[in-house]
This record gives structure tokens, C-alpha cells and sequence, in this order.
């Protein structure tokens, strides 16, 4: 077996070399999941290591509050976050509950998921050439699914993993026991779930070399279940490590670390909580503009009935003084116009800024960790996302309709300095009645816009589901 096992693991130099899930750095083969199961069992795991950088891996909940994960995903971290599919924003109250480095698990208490179902145990192995499903998130995509299968009956020692001369891996590493599969494994799956075509926990995903990703290894189910049992970590413990040290030919690092784009994440982390604010302050707008349009109304009627009769009586024996004028303007409040202003200042940077977030969802598809199958899905999901909004995709509602932004916003701020008056001649009124009856004409097609907020919101609403979904490669870049 050993021979077999060697060859098998031998690379064209004769020499296979040990790797963990970041050295994988192509995506395919991606299937859809047909296990019935929660998708909110399996979790994206981002583990803050200080200086911008982060560990991605998965995780799944294995009881109540409790997420397995594999003990490199968050060796080292300074805190923890996790993604949920479907749940905004990132899980950020999360703790280590118990470890065990020499089988690379480890445990972690979240108590923002104990209504989730956990996944179940299963202990029994299926045959050899059972299919069987890896989900996680390979190179930070939620959710990813690949196939595999088991390359034996039972568990095997860690340590029959081996070079072409027969020396193993991790000759340290005693009676560890593993799943030795078959079918690649990709960067990110680290702490992921082995699932039988139950939906079931076979177990945990750890490792593989790297012959093309075609042999690697998963931490049993049994196993967890241990740690389960042991008592709460009272506090972190100093002991045996998941061996550092090893390199690939490129020297990189073993764990997935990828580091923070700070250009992007000032954008995209924040995303959805602006979609929806963006969405407030279009439905404020809406209400405020009957106000601010029926008062420049006003105003504007005010200064023609005031200029009316002073040409009626302009040969009379009384004048007509602008003070009258004046007088009936006296108690008008100019705080519509500023709140609406104060509004669509608002709009306008939430917008501006959205629009940059989902400018750079292209840029996702080049991450150097994707292979061209998986990039190719990305750029027809942010094709997609353009397509089902060409218009808001396209423009902006205030482009559309001809409005100048700055120049609205100026004629705000000058019509609530002047609403109210006073005025030292019916000409310079006149002046002011003008410009607020084509500012009400821009602002009154703001009140017909419902439709265009609509499919806005629905819009940002899909990008924000991409980033959702795509976060650890929207968000963050391979290390230099």
C-alpha cells in the first residue's frame, strides 16, 4: 500500500511536496449542492492577523452556537469574523472555545448562530466510490461545492502520506487519523465540511499536496465530536503547533492569508448598509418634495399677484410698495428647501459611492486565486446584475432628466436664504420668482420618480448580494 501510495503522490520529478489549501490557486469543477441542508450551516471564517491581513477559511455548525473550523484558519488571529450566507452584517462576537492543533481543529462559540440547525455528525464511511460533496468557501466565494470521494474504506495515519522515496509528510504527527480524499481541494475549503448525499458530516477539510490538488485529507467526524465533549478553554493555552515552516517551491505561505484592499473595502464593506440608506433617504425625498415644490408655488405666486397690482395701480394716486410685498412673505419658513437639500446632498453621495463599489465587481474576476472557469462566473453574475437595470446601470435618474446637480443644490441654498424676503424692489423678486419656478420643475420630477427608486433599490440590492457572496475576493488581494 505504501508503494501505491507513493507513487500516487509522486509528482513528474519523482518528488511530491506537502501543501496546505493556500497553495491551490485555480477554481473549477464547481457542481451544485443537492444535499438537503441549511445554507446558513456552513460559514466563511475571516481571521484578523494584524498589518491588514486576513486568514480566510469555512467552517460549519456542529452544535448549538458552535462552529468546527480548522485550527490554521485562525492560529494567530487577533479576532475572528464570520460570514452567514443571507445575513448582514459579518458575525464579529465569536471566541475560541476549545483546539486541538495536532488534528488542526478547532471550536469556536458564536452565539449569533444557536437557532441555527447544526449539521450532523456521521461516523459511519460510506464505500469508496460513494460521491460526495466539499462545501465551503474556496478563494473566499460562499458556498462553493466540489465533488470528491474517499480514497479509502477508513481512516488512515496522517503519517502515510509520503514522498516518492516513502518518507512521509508529517513523520510527527503520531496516530492522527484522517480522511484521505480524492478530488481537489481548493484554497479557502480549509475547515469545511465532507458531505455524504444525506447532507451528513463526514468531516473536516484540512489539507492536500500539491500533485494538482488530487490527493488531500479531512479531519473525521469522530474527532469533532471529542472536542466537543471537552471542557471550555478557561483561557489560551501555550502547546504543540500546526507545523509551520513548510514551503512550496514559490515559498509562499501555507496558510490562505490575503491581505485587506483598503481602496475597496472602504467601499464595499459598508455596501448594503448604504443601499438601504440610500433607500431611506429616496423615500424621504419623495415626501419632502411636495412640501419644497408647493412652497416655491407660493412664493412665486406671491411675487406675480404683488407685480399685478403694481402695474393695475401703477397710475393711481396710491403706490403699491414692495413692502407689501415683503409683509406677505414674512412668516414663510425657508426649512423645506434646506432639509430637502440636506437630502439630496445625501442622495448624491450615497449614490456616487455605491456606483464605485459596483464599478470595481469586474475587477473581482482578476484575482490571481481564480481560475478562468470561476472568474468567467463572476463577470457573468456582474453582467448580470448590470443587465437586469440597464438604465441605473447605465446613468444616473438626474442625468436622465437633464438636472445639474450643482446647480440645483446652489438654487436650493439661495431661494431658502430669499424666501422669506425682503426685497428692495418687485425686480429683484421677479429675479427670485424665475429661479424658483425652474427649480420647482426639477424638483417636481422627483416626485414622480417612485418607479426609478424602485429599481434602483432592487439594483444595489443584487450587487450588494454579489458581495455578499464574493467577499474575500471583492474585498481582499493575494499578498505581495
Amino acid at each position: 500500500m505504501k508503494n501505491w501510495l507513493a507513487r500516487l503522490l509522486a509528482d513528474r520529478r519523482g518528488v511530491a511536496v506537502p501543501l496546505f489549501i493556500g497553495l491551490i490557486s485555480s477554481i473549477a469543477w464547481a457542481v451544485p449542492a443537492h444535499a438537503q441542508r441549511s445554507e446558513r450551516q456552513i460559514v466563511t471564517i475571516y481571521g484578523e492577523l494584524g498589518s491588514k491581513r486576513v486568514s480566510l477559511g469555512s467552517g460549519f455548525v456542529v452544535a448549538g452556537g458552535v462552529v468546527a473550523t480548522a485550527y490554521h484558519v485562525v492560529e494567530g488571529a487577533t479576532t475572528i469574523e464570520i460570514a452567514v450566507p443571507g445575513t448582514v452584517p459579518l458575525i464579529r462576537a465569536a471566541a475560541i472555545r476549545a483546539i486541538a492543533p495536532r488534528q488542526d481543529l478547532a471550536l469556536l462559540t458564536v452565539p449569533a448562530l444557536r437557532s441555527v440547525v447544526p449539521l450532523q455528525l456521521r461516523l459511519t464511511l460510506p464505500t469508496i466510490d460513494t460521491g460526495l460533496k466539499m462545501v465551503g468557501a474556496a478563494a473566499g466565494i460562499a458556498g462553493s461545492t466540489y465533488r470528491a470521494s474517499l480514497a479509502h474504506a477508513k481512516p488512515i495515519p496522517l503519517t502515510s502520506f509520503a514522498d516518492g522515496q516513502g518518507r512521509p509528510f508529517y513523520p510527527n504527527m503520531g496516530d492522527i487519523q484522517v480522511l484521505h480524499i480524492g478530488g481537489i481541494i481548493y484554497n479557502g475549503l480549509s475547515g469545511g465540511a465532507l458531505l455524504d448525499a444525506d447532507g451528513a458530516a463526514l468531516g473536516l477539510i484540512c489539507g492536500s499536496l500539491n500533485i494538482g490538488g488530487a490527493a488531500g485529507w479531512a479531519i473525521p467526524s469522530a474527532a469533532i465530536r471529542r472536542l466537543l465533549a471537552q471542557p471550555d478553554l478557561a483561557r489560551p493555552i501555550a502547546g504543540f503547533a500546526w507545523p509551520r515552516g513548510l514551503r512550496s517551491g514559490a515559498a509562499r505561505s501555507l496558510a490562505y492569508v490575503r491581505t485587506l484592499d483598503p481602496g475597496v473595502a472602504a467601499t464595499v464593506d459598508d455596501f448594503t448598509a448604504l443601499a438601504n440608506r440610500l433607500a431611506e433617504v429616496n423615500r424621504q425625498v419623495g415626501l419632502k418634495m411636495f412640501w419644497a415644490t408647493s412652497s416655491l408655488s407660493s412664493f412665486s405666486s406671491a411675487v406675480s399677484a404683488h407685480r399685478s397690482s403694481a402695474r393695475i395701480l401703477a397710475n393711481g394716486p396710491i403706490p403699491w410698495p414692495v413692502e407689501r410685498l415683503n409683509d406677505s412673505l414674512a412668516d414663510r419658513d425657508p426649512q423645506t428647501l434646506r432639509d430637502v437639500r440636506v437630502l439630496l446632498v445625501e442622495r448624491f453621495s450615497l449614490d456616487r459611492r455605491l456606483r464605485a463599489a459596483v464599478a470595481r465587481l469586474d475587477q473581482a474576476a482578476a484575482n490571481p486565486a481564480l481560475d478562468e472557469t470561476s472568474a468567467a462566473r463572476i463577470r457573468q453574475t456582474a453582467e448580470q446584475i448590470k443587465r437586469s437595470q440597464p438604465d441605473i446601470a447605465t446613468t444616473t435618474f438626474e442625468v436622465l432628466k437633464g438636472i445639474d446637480r450643482s446647480q440645483m443644490l446652489q438654487s436650493l441654498d439661495t431661494l431658502a436664504a430669499h424666501l422669506g424676503g425682503p426685497f428692495q424692489d418687485s425686480g429683484a423678486a421677479l429675479v427670485y420668482a424665475r429661479r424658483a419656478d425652474r427649480l420647482r420643475d426639477q424638483l417636481e420630477q422627483y416626485g414622480l420618480v417612485n418607479d426609478w427608486f424602485f429599481h434602483e433599490q432592487a439594483y444595489y440590492s443584487e450587487a450588494a448580494a454579489f458581495i455578499r457572496r464574493y467577499r474575500g475576493v471583492v474585498v481582499f488581494v493575494p499578498e505581495r
